[in-house]
């Protein structure tokens, strides 16, 4: 039942990865676990932390509201992230001579 069950559970290409193989390659679920994670492990992806949060920088002449999408994306993404942290990192990696500058000096004056 397992078996029949297992494919399921997989994403499409997992599935076309599984349904390729010969039957009868694996005499054990061990040898099956070890080529699965041979596999897919590379596609992994490891946990984000601030460090790497901090490294979004907003493009040149990319829009604010496309960075902010960008960082959004990335942020969801870093463990345990505090709200001033992801403040700093957002506000860090704002194009300094951007818009949002242009309009805070505005303001300021």
């Amino acid at each position: 039942m397992r078996r029949r069950v297992f494919p399921a559970t997989l994403s499409e290409a997992t599935q076309q990865w599984y349904f390729k193989l010969p039957p009868g390659r694996f005499n054990s679920c061990k040898a099956f676990s070890s080529e699965f994670h041979t596999q897919f492990s590379s596609s992994c992806q490891l946990p984000l932390h601030l460090e790497n949060l901090v490294e979004v920088k907003q493009r040149p002449g990319e829009p604010l509201r496309a960075y902010i999408s960008r960082f959004m994306t990335e942020a969801t993404k870093v463990e345990r992230l505090i709200e001033e942290g992801r403040l700093a990192a957002i506000f860090g990696g704002i194009e300094v001579l951007g818009e949002l500058w242009k309009d805070i000096r505005k303001v300021a004056l």
